[in-house]
């Protein structure tokens, strides 16, 4: 405890209290945008399921446990509710623009930048990768390059936290 109170501070993981919810506002924006390049239009009371939108959307079949997810994020937000088969849209999703608060906290978590510099270069092109006209794995690794994710792996706080902790515990 006395040792992961340390490498917690020493490697900033208090910063996840602020990050996360502005990394998931982001998230939640670049979801809605996503949904309204590929043609979605939010009606109030209107009933959702991921298979309805991914056949009204063109989505790909592949990415059926992505939908369910996105729309999970949006019912976190409280923009639609859980039912039994599906969703009930509650309020029309509206964001600020996703790329402006990406900015932002680009500016402000310096320490984030892998994250967010995977995060945002996936988020922009989520509607071309549900449709199959961008590829995720090219999004994760441009030209195959391991650079970004190396990155993330090797510098976002808390993979230094882990990394520290893990290789403290083995050495003791």
């Amino acid at each position: 405890d006395p040792a992961m109170s340390t490498l917690r501070e020493r490697y900033g993981l208090d910063t996840y209290r602020t990050f996360l919810p502005g990394l998931n506002a982001m998230s939640a924006g670049f979801v809605v945008v996503a949904f309204a390049k590929l043609g979605l239009t939010w009606r109030v009371d209107e009933p959702v399921t991921a298979v309805g939108l991914m056949q009204r959307l063109g989505i790909l079949d592949r990415h059926r446990r992505l939908v369910e997810r996105l729309l999970a994020m949006l019912g976190e937000d409280g923009w639609l509710e859980r039912e039994t088969d599906g969703w009930r849209v509650l309020a029309v999703p509206t964001v600020s623009d996703p790329k402006a608060l990406a900015d932002e906290l680009v500016a402000s978590y310096p320490t984030h930048r892998a994250e967010l510099k995977l995060t945002i270069r996936c988020a922009e092109q989520l509607a071309e990768v549900l449709r199959g006209e961008a590829d995720a794995l090219q999004l994760l690794f441009p030209g195959g390059s391991l650079a970004d994710t190396e990155d993330l792996y090797q510098n976002s706080p808390s993979a230094r936290f882990y990394n520290t902790l893990i290789q403290e515990t083995l050495t003791a």
